[in-house]
């Protein structure tokens, strides 16, 4: 077995467990939910939200100990970029349509969206 055979069966194999591990985490989120009478929109916002944010909080910390927070910005940014340009889409495109629970009135999905837009709007003139 080559070395570049290797790395694609690690990769593949990783991105399989990955897979089944992220079901899971969905599944148990479902679950979390009904039993806290929750909607799973509003648990995973918070729980996934948290969990999901630890690795940028690592980069980051990693980053300002280092000196370097412009990483920590750039890496922030970026991500926001990739779910809302990217992911969000996507779900869109695959999934048939991406619904908002009807708690979340106009009003409350402007300001979801003020907030997300909002370290773009402060970084814009390349200062922080």
């Amino acid at each position: 077995m080559s070395n570049i055979d290797l790395h694609l069966f690690i990769y593949f194999a990783c991105f399989l467990l990955l897979w089944v591990g992220s079901g899971l985490v969905v599944s148990s989120v479902i679950k979390l939910a009904r039993s806290w009478r929750l909607s799973a929109f509003t648990l995973s916002f918070f729980l996934l939200g948290i969990i999901t944010s630890l690795p940028e909080m690592s980069i980051g910390a990693a980053a300002v100990i280092h000196g370097d927070p412009e990483i920590f910005a750039g890496n922030i940014l970026g991500g926001v970029m990739v779910l809302m340009l990217g992911v969000i889409p996507l779900l869109g495109l695959v999934g048939g349509g991406v619904t908002i629970p009807k708690q979340l009135d106009k009003r409350q999905l402007i300001l979801t969206v003020a907030v997300i837009a909002a370290p773009a709007l402060i970084t814009a003139d390349q200062r922080l």
